[in-house]
Order: structure tokens, then sequence, then C-alpha cells
């Protein structure tokens, strides 16, 4: 069986600052795909669906993408803006189309980015136009029939995990929680490895200390890092061949981390806080706080009328 130490070098290599995340899709994801028979031998099963949740440019849907890649399945994509754009009863087509093509046969990857946008919870007299519930029901349905077939995964990526839908988030649904942090020193390291490795750098050019000068950048910042040195090289040099140190220091006071210390703080207290929200009785989305009672509640008021 493959280990996840060799899978890591994969389709997984491309991207860099992402490891927690990464390995957490190995171990949920690819290994269970690629080896059903292995959790049947253990009288096991896999977990349905993910919720990979962080800022944006961290890579979550990259992330999803290089495990179907892994896994070898097949990758059917589905965008949270364009079912929203596409109205209630386009965006529901939409998604059992994509289902169906899901469940044709062999292992399968269903990706929906931005889920955020097509089921937000929904708040005591607040209306939410946005928001279809017959399309959440839909979505609460398909993640269900995922235990009739282990051979799909079922995979959502969002920005703000803070407004979705907690009923997808109950037991049995996108049950596993996967957070996409902001690399550290190390994971931006790699990051810019990975972003420069095609690109001629000028001998001066050092790693290690734009490594130290882009805290809190995300893979898409640095990326971004990377094409205005390039920018800048070729307007200081319309024939340059190389980026040198110097268009990476103008390239740098022209950008910022997209993520602040606060956002990232925020980030990283959620995922208890998600799980406790999705919990909570009052916290159905197509009920608001207060109209549901526990039914114990109700016999026990009744015996004590009788």
């Amino acid at each position: 069986m493959t280990n996840r130490k060799q899978t890591a070098k994969g389709h997984f290599a491309a991207l860099g600052g992402v490891d927690a995340a990464r390995d957490k899709l190995i171990e949920g994801v690819v290994m269970p795909l690629r080896h059903p028979a292995a959790l049947a031998r253990l009288g096991i099963t896999g977990a349905r669906g993910f919720l990979l949740y962080g800022p944006a440019g961290v890579g979550k849907s990259l992330l999803a993408k290089a495990a179907a890649a892994e896994a070898g399945a097949r990758l059917i994509a589905l965008s949270g803006a364009e079912l929203l754009a596409a109205g209630a009863d386009d965006a529901e087509r939409a998604v059992r189309g994509a289902w169906s093509r899901a469940t044709q046969g062999g292992a399968a990857i269903l990706l929906l980015d931005e889920l955020d946008l097509v089921a937000p919870i929904r708040a005591a007299n607040v209306t939410e136009p946005q928001r279809s519930d017959r399309l959440v029901g839909q979505l609460l349905a398909l993640l269900d029939s995922l235990a009739a077939t282990p051979s799909v995964k079922f995979i959502a990526a969002t920005s703000r995990p803070n407004i979705i839908e907690p009923a997808l988030l109950r037991p049995g649904r996108l049950d596993e929680l996967v957070y996409v942090a902001v690399p550290d020193a190390a994971g931006r390291a790699a990051v810019l490895r990975i972003m420069t490795r095609r690109v001629p750098l000028a001998r001066d050019v050092a790693l290690e200390a734009l490594t130290q000068r882009t805290d809190r950048f995300t893979p898409a910042d640095i990326e971004d890092l990377v094409r205005r040195a390039g920018l800048h090289a070729l307007s200081r040099k319309a024939s340059a061949k190389q980026i040198a140190m110097a268009d990476f220091e103008a390239a740098l006071a022209d950008t910022r981390a997209s993520v602040t210390e606060a956002m990232e703080k925020d980030f990283e207290k959620l995922a208890g806080e998600i799980k406790q929200n999705a919990m909570k009785l009052e916290a159905m989305g197509f009920f608001g706080p207060g109209q549901l009672k526990p039914v114990r509640d109700s016999k026990h008021g009744s015996a004590e009328r009788g």
C-alpha cells in the first residue's frame, strides 16, 4: 500500500505550505478510494464528506484536485458562484447532473467550491434571496446517499465556514473539517521554491530573505509577488532575462499579505465552534432559534399537567 510520505511526493508535490491539510486528505480521501478493500477488511468505512476551510488563496480547491488525481478518481467540480448565478431550477439540475456523473462507476470526488454562496445558514426573520431551500435540501439528500456509495467522496470548500448551514455539518455529512492554514515560514519557503523553479532568478535573489518578509502571505499572495517582480524586471529593462532581488524589493513595496493576524486567529478557533453550533437544536437552518423544543419537554409538561 502506498504510504503517506510517498503519496505526498506525487500530485501534491506542486502544492506548498499545506502539509497538515494534505495529510488529512491523504488519510481520509486518497487511501480509502485507492484501497477500498483494506478498509473493508478492517470493517470500517471512511468519512463521506469533507469541508475545506481557510482564507482565500490558500489552495483549498487545488488540494481537492490533487487528491482526486492522486486517488485516480474522476473529479466533478461545481462552483457555488455559478450555481448562484444560474438560478434555483438550473442549479438543482446542475447538482443532479454532477451527482449522476459521480456515481456512474469507479472512484470519484464531487467538489463544490464556495459552498457558503449556495448554502448559508438561515437567520431568524432574515430573508436571504441567494439561498434556495430546495438546493440545500438536495445537498443534504446527496450527502446522506453517500452511505451507499463509498466510492464517491464529497468535498466542499469555503472561506466563510461560520455561515454554512449547520445541517450540512452533522455527523455523516460534511463531518470532516479540514483547516487549510496560511503557510508558516517552512511552508512559505516551499511555496517560493515551487513558484520560482521555472523562473530565471539572478544570483542575488535570496529566497530565505523573501521567506522572512512574507509573513502571513498565502500561496496566491506569493504567486502575485513573483508576477509583480517579473513585471518590474521587464519595466526596468524590456530585454531582461532574469529577475533580480531589486525587482522583488519593488514588488514587496507594492503588495501585502491578504490575511491579517486577527483573521488568522479567528480561523484557528473556528473548527470547534462550527461543530458545537452544528449540534445545537436551535441551529437547524430551516427553523429559527426557539422554534423547536425537545420532545421530552412537552412530554414532561403533559405529565405534570395530567
